[in-house]
């Protein structure tokens, strides 16, 4: 986003409010997985639905923010224009993830549709996440499309804040990978590294979401649900819903006699 074009959050607003999440997790997902408002998922002790901004499927009001930051549609190409510009995004995502590309496709369309030119450009994950994420190798415009997973522990500061920006001169380290600078939130997640006590992280945490949910850094899309089954006899089998294995606690484990 520290580039020109999707530096004007309207333009990132109006690329959020463009994809019909509710559909495409129906279609796609069996419309098992919720449509995500937030980076934090609602049982997270930080996650407050009254303090974030919500963006459901508008199209129209795509387009008028489109308008607000100063593009104007070319009615012969059916795109926005600006200075004799297309408003135009590369869209990349890992190549062979059929699940992810199908997504693509529709995210793409449904951006055409309010007049944002897409061009598709799939990498191996090899490439995706060692050298064009980690090294943030951005050619204009660009949207990347993965799943992540926040472990409960996690106080936001290796994804927002301003010094986890990979560079070359702090060995690429960090995962605000999209350049994302904002002095409130670089306070805030700073100070999560120095205290203890969860409800003060917690308290840092919500509102870090709020200002993330009006500034929209990244587009959430899903929260992803991971289904697991357990014989009713086993005692203390607890999921962890956070990317580790489900045996994380299996020393705790017991049958029921």
């Amino acid at each position: 986003i520290d580039n020109p074009v999707l530096s004007d959050k309207r333009i990132r607003q109006a690329l959020l409010h463009a994809i019909d999440r509710k559909g495409l997790s129906d279609e796609l997902y069996y419309g098992l997985n919720p449509v995500a408002d937030s980076w934090l998922p609602p049982k997270h002790p930080a996650f407050n639905e009254e303090n974030i901004t919500k963006y459901d499927y508008n199209p129209e009001k795509a387009k008028q923010l489109i308008k607000e930051a100063g593009w104007t549609m070319n009615e012969k190409t059916g795109f926005f224009e600006k200075d004799g510009k297309l408003l135009s995004i590369t869209f990349i995502t890992s190549a062979g993830n059929k699940l992810r590309e199908q997504m693509q496709a529709v995210i793409s369309t449904n951006w055409k549709t309010v007049g944002v030119e897409v061009t598709t450009k799939n990498e191996q994950t090899t490439t995706l996440f060692t050298l064009t994420l980690k090294e943030r190798q951005f050619d204009g415009p660009t949207a990347v499309m993965f799943a992540w997973v926040m472990g409960p522990q996690s106080d936001f500061y290796s994804l927002v804040n301003s010094k986890q920006i990979p560079t070359q001169s702090n060995g690429w380290s960090g995962q605000n990978y999209p350049g994302f600078r904002n002095e409130k939130v670089d306070a805030l997640s700073q100070e999560c590294l120095k205290m203890l006590d969860k409800k003060k992280i917690y308290h840092n945490m919500a509102q870090i979401q709020t200002i993330l949910t009006q500034e929209l850094p990244s587009l959430p899309l899903f929260y992803r649900v991971n289904v697991t089954t357990a014989r009713k006899d086993l005692r203390g089998y607890f999921p962890s819903g956070a990317g580790v294995s489900d045996t994380w606690n299996g020393a705790w484990w017991s049958w029921d006699q």
